[in-house]
């Protein structure tokens, strides 16, 4: 009975441990300040990199918070870094994950900002997207139509996105995509399936944070 109650007590005690050295992902979890050279990095809450051994230079568009680095030095006299290889970086509590060119057309590196973390991130960015149109003219005289033609017309886009803190993996934020990465939330399924369209416009996220709120991860190492 001594032995099984010393066994009890040493599981106890390393269990406690292994609890302390997790640390909750909260939508508002803050993460270490510097950059991350990989998704490992960034998941693991270790940047490779700490501000103060670089020199950079970016600009933050300070309605959408999306960063556009240019320059990345280091300041021990190593050769400098490209922004195109690293993964993100986190300023102030806040991770930022590098855009790839095949989602925006930017001539330098640029970066969105996670809104939302946990189990499931959240980030969005706009773009500019080219569409061709037809053009009617129409004679003055007679109101009728005498020359068409098509042209290209730019309008900006929001690209919402998501990405799955577990694995790195990154998919366009919609109901389909979202359906599939909830899919340890039966309850939570059901009641996105029978959002009408104009529902899923504004409740499509609410059904994200509700997600994220009752579906932990956690850092390990912390």
């Amino acid at each position: 009975m001594r032995r099984c109650f010393l066994l009890w007590m040493v599981l106890a005690a390393a269990s406690l441990n292994a609890q302390q050295d997790l640390a909750l992902v909260t939508k508002n979890y803050r993460f270490q300040d510097g950059i991350y050279l990989s998704f490992h990095s960034f998941q693991t809450d270790n940047p490779d990199l700490r501000w103060e051994e670089v020199e950079a230079r970016w600009y933050t568009n300070p309605q959408t918070f999306v960063t556009q680095l240019e320059g990345l030095r280091l300041k021990n006299g190593k050769p400098g870094l490209s922004p195109d290889q690293i993964w993100g970086f986190s300023l102030q509590g806040i991770p930022y994950i590098r855009l790839s060119r095949d989602w925006i057309q930017k001539e330098l590196a640029t970066f969105a900002p996670l809104q939302l973390r946990g189990k499931i991130c959240y980030f969005e960015f706009d773009r500019i997207d080219t569409t061709q149109v037809v053009i009617t003219a129409y004679n003055p005289s007679n109101g009728l139509p005498f020359r068409r033609g098509v042209v290209d017309k730019q309008q900006e886009v929001s690209c919402p996105k998501i990405l799955r803190f577990e694995t790195g993996e990154v998919a366009d934020f919609n109901r389909e995509n979202l359906i599939a990465w909830i899919a340890d939330d039966p309850e939570l399924v059901k009641a996105v399936r029978v959002l009408t369209e104009e529902e899923a416009k504004t409740k499509l996220f609410k059904s994200l944070l509700i997600y994220v709120d009752r579906n932990e991860v956690y850092i390990s190492g912390k």
